[in-house]
């Protein structure tokens, strides 16, 4: 094949074509992925700090309602102004009442099957609309 002819010349500049092309490609495909790639990282830690400010906030708020109900007892209030702690944690240990019993008391297989038939009985009746409606609906 002479590198003279046409066909040689044209087949040359296809071949330039291609690699410009594909390199082209390449490169924008490279710059789209780091580009998305940085959104995405930007977006999960936004999106993280707005999920720690509510957390935070919901303890918070947690904190001081424990801290008020416990500030409301006056035989707490005192041991923890006279920075008693066995006082304190006397005062605030669980009453006799609750020490023995866990909550919630797991149901034998008797218990809950009796609960359930009363619940199932405590149902309200479904109008004639709502059975033709439950009727017709197919997931």
């Amino acid at each position: 094949m002479k590198w003279n002819s046409i066909q040689t010349k044209v087949l040359a500049a296809l071949v330039a074509c291609l690699v410009l092309g594909v390199g082209g490609i390449l490169a924008l495909m490279q710059y789209s992925f780091a580009r998305n790639s940085q959104a995405l990282a930007l977006d999960s830690v936004s999106g993280s700090q707005k999920l720690f400010a509510i957390l935070e906030n919901r303890e918070i708020s947690k904190m001081i309602a424990v801290s008020d109900g416990l500030i409301m007892n006056v035989q707490i209030r005192d041991a923890f102004a006279a920075k008693d702690r066995p006082r304190l944690l006397a005062l605030s240990a669980p009453t006799p009442l609750l020490q023995g019993t866990s909550w919630p008391r797991p149901a034998s297989r008797n218990e809950s099957s009796a609960r359930s038939t009363i619940r199932k009985a405590r149902l309200p009746a479904m109008s004639s609309l709502e059975k033709n409606s439950a009727s017709s609906f197919t997931p």
